[in-house]
């Protein structure tokens, strides 16, 4: 196991699940705590090295590591394995030269908040060139927001092109439970080989992929786009109409829907979408991963059509997000 063997993990059950081949049931403990929202230190980074001696999985490794340290900056431990793990993967994260050269701005962003974000660098080249395509526009104005925003690295992205871009000063919106994923309904699966997979028994279920308020204002101050930035806590049904209310006369160009679930998707397009701009755009995360978010994008679209009107067409981002613009 290539880096389990240069680090000792601390961590007797760990160290003792690894010798006895039980990690898989030290992770289902560790996840049984992430659900119950416990903002215990190590937990993330004991996730992290089951995922590594379980099946050598860094890229979700990766992930816990991150989240470790949002909660926990000063975990020396977690640190120093996620330096190690960055060291191999991070050039596999990257974009290719030639796109680093023809948007140097997207290449510095990208190296500067991939350890902020889940989304890869398709995702975020997504974002980048959808933003800037709808900041450009001459005499446009309209909010941009983002439904899920996790440690907030793509919220920021879209920050910086609207204060590159625009001709005026935009607002940006970041809603988050800033407290982990909420339950998921049974909407909510993985197909694996045929075989539906709940989400609660995959490592990324309830109270994961959690940050902080304060995490995702300081990457802001990070970036001098703090001002325009309206950090949004709590779950989309309870905030978002006081938020649309007071953004009803500028609307939404562009909305960026990154919520996984069934409920979370349906709830964030359902009353975003009437005030998305015509010629706006949304960008769904994880339309072909999470079954939940798919069903809730199709019945989406199949209500549009249902009310005759104009039927937003899907486009891919890559295997797993797709974008629509407004008709």
């Amino acid at each position: 196991m290539f880096f389990l063997t240069r680090f000792k993990l601390g961590m007797a059950d760990v160290t003792a699940a690894i010798g006895s081949g039980k990690c898989g049931e030290v992770l289902r403990k560790l996840n049984e705590k992430k659900a119950v929202r416990e903002r215990e230190e190590n937990i993330d980074y004991r996730r992290a090295l089951c995922f590594l001696a379980n099946s050598q999985d860094v890229f979700h490794a990766r992930q816990a590591l991150l989240e470790e340290l949002r909660h926990f900056p000063n975990n020396t431990a977690a640190r120093t394995l996620l330096l190690e793990v960055n060291e191999t993967v991070r050039p596999l994260l990257m974009p290719p030269k030639e796109l680093l050269k023809s948007e140097p701005l997207f290449g510095l962003l990208c190296d500067a908040l991939l350890d902020h974000t889940m989304l890869t660098w398709t995702r975020l080249y997504s974002l980048y060139r959808l933003s800037k395509e709808v900041c450009s526009k001459e005499g446009e104005g309209g909010a941009l927001m983002e439904c899920g925003v996790s440690g907030g690295g793509s919220v920021v992205l879209l920050a910086v092109v609207a204060a590159h871009y625009s001709k005026k000063p935009r607002k940006i919106y970041a809603l988050d439970t800033f407290s982990g994923m909420p339950e998921p309904t049974t909407h909510d699966n993985l197909e694996e080989d045929g075989n539906l997979k709940p989400a609660e028994s995959t490592s990324w279920g309830s109270g994961t992929c959690s940050a902080t308020v304060e995490n995702v204002r300081q990457l802001a101050k990070n970036f001098d786009v703090e001002e325009g930035l309206v950090v949004i806590p709590g779950l989309f049904h309870e905030t978002m109409p006081k938020t649309l209310r007071e953004i009803s006369d500028e609307g939404i160009s562009m909305l960026h829907v990154d919520a996984d679930w069934y409920e979370s998707t349906r709830c964030a397009l359902e009353l975003a979408w009437p005030m998305v701009k015509q010629g706006g755009v949304v960008q769904v995360d994880d339309y072909h991963y999470w079954l939940g978010c798919r069903k809730a994008v199709d019945e989406f679209a199949q209500r549009e059509e249902s009310e005759h009107r104009p039927l937003p067409i899907l486009q891919n981002v890559d295997g797993n997000a797709v974008y629509f613009t407004k008709p």
